[in-house]
């Protein structure tokens, strides 16, 4: 089981608009900024708050996934994670 973590302790500064599911994430120890969907902007801060798994991660979105399979909603938030530790948001411990 794979453990998520967030790379800025404290937190990314970020900012969404009403009507976009797009945010932007300004990373802090590269300068960097990060255009992500409304999902990816929802696990960071559930990262950010406390580590946690994918497996966690599913059971704290059941709502939002509600009407597709707990299979498919934890590939989407897996590859969501992914794509965060991609750019540098986040990391995981090995498997």
């Amino acid at each position: 089981m794979r453990w998520w973590f967030p790379v800025a302790v404290g937190g990314s500064p970020f900012h969404t608009w009403d009507d976009d599911d797009l945010l932007v994430v300004y990373q802090k120890s590269s300068g960097d900024t990060h255009l992500l969907e409304s999902l990816a902007g929802v696990l960071l801060e559930l990262v950010e708050s406390a580590p946690c798994t994918a497996e966690q991660l599913c059971l704290k979105l059941d709502d939002i996934f509600e009407d597709e399979d707990k299979t498919r909603a934890l590939e989407v938030i897996e590859a969501t994670l992914l794509q965060l530790r991609g750019v540098g948001l986040v990391y995981s411990t090995p498997n």
